[in-house]
């Protein structure tokens, strides 16, 4: 299919800045609680544990920062989509998503970058009575990175829809229905490298440091404005001697 063609290009994107700086790379893993929008009605009952459970989904991969503004992740996950006691259904996609962060430049305390997402995957799935094929689809949706919630990493929350170029999703096929979507709701955690503890550390032994140059500086300023005074003081009394 041509979907592929379009998954494939940023992948190859994303393969080449690896290339070029391994260092904005970081492990990202994320969990979500999904509803699905096919031909079967999904269920609100969440009170039901078999709901949530039968919808849950989890992503592992790596997360790539080229600047403030946009970046980019490639995952493979497994994800649930089902209502209990009519179908149930295991998706297994890889996504490649970019993240547009639209408040490049703006001070915002709570959030470091609030995100639109878009982007391709493939997964495989069930179409009907045991058979299998992939599904192209496409992402998008916003997310937010809390960067001061957790000690090792940011915190990212964020919601996405999955459009599927099938209609199988659910394991039925209706003649005249549009395709089958999914609503996902998720919180990921992205480690960042160096500790907070270490970055704090660091910044402020930077601030030490320079806070020790201003005194030095100042110091060996009021030195040379002494050392003036006394030359002038040795010269006036060799005048007067």
């Amino acid at each position: 299919k041509s979907m592929k063609t379009y998954l494939y290009l940023p992948l190859l994107l994303l393969s080449s800045l690896a290339t070029q700086a391994q260092s904005k790379w970081s492990p990202y893993a994320s969990i979500e609680e999904n509803i699905h929008f096919s031909d079967v009605s999904p269920s609100y009952n969440y009170l039901n544990l078999s709901v949530p459970a039968g919808n849950v989904g989890i992503r592992m991969g790596a997360f790539y920062t080229h600047n403030s503004q946009l970046s980019a992740e490639i995952t493979l996950g497994v994800v649930g989509v089902g209502t209990p006691g009519v179908f149930s259904n295991t998706i297994i996609p890889i996504e490649a998503v970019g993240h547009y962060n639209l408040l490049d430049g703006m001070d915002v305390k709570l959030l470091s970058k609030f995100n639109l997402d878009l982007g391709v995957g493939s997964g495989l799935a069930e179409s009907s009575n045991g058979n299998f094929g992939f599904s192209e689809h496409i992402v998008s949706g916003a997310s937010m990175e809390l960067p001061d919630v957790v000690p090792f990493g940011t915190l990212i929350m964020g919601i996405r829809y999955t459009s599927f170029i099938d209609d199988y999703i659910d394991g039925s096929v209706v003649s005249g229905s549009s395709k089958d979507g999914v609503l996902r709701f998720y919180t990921a955690v992205r480690l960042d490298g160096e500790s907070k503890k270490t970055r704090q550390a660091l910044e402020d032994a930077a601030a030490l440091a320079a806070k020790v140059g201003a005194s030095l500086e100042k110091s060996e300023a009021e030195k040379a404005a002494i050392q003036k005074e006394l030359n002038a003081a040795e010269k006036a009394h060799a005048l007067e001697r």
